[in-house]
């Protein structure tokens, strides 16, 4: 049995505001111990009411399949409520997305 190796990146949930788009940037892993931080960040910005909502991923070094059932809960209550919301992801994010086989429900850029 071969162990994985993963390099640690500190998890964090950062905003930036930028002429009615807010972007929420996402570092580390998201798995069940950092999921609801994101989904919580995204939600009060959402609440806000900005132009739009960019939720950049491109510093996920890993994510499980409670980090994806997030991501496609934002997309489905975006989708409902009539807000903008995009998503940058990364390789490890993309990978998971491809093997679930959900990227058409993902609003990916």
């Amino acid at each position: 049995m071969s162990a994985t190796s993963r390099s640690f990146v500190a998890f964090s949930v950062t905003r930036e505001d930028d002429a009615g788009t807010v972007r929420v940037v996402v570092t580390g892993e998201v798995d069940v111990a950092t999921a609801d931080a994101v989904e919580q960040a995204v939600q009060g910005v959402s609440a806000a009411g900005p132009d739009a909502i960019l939720l950049d991923l491109s510093g996920v070094t890993f994510i499980d399949s409670t980090g994806l059932r997030i991501l496609l809960t934002l997309a489905r209550t975006s989708r409902e409520n009539g807000n903008r919301l995009a998503m940058i992801t990364s390789p490890p994010v993309d990978r998971v997305i491809d093997l679930a086989d959900v990227r058409r429900f993902l609003p990916l850029v």
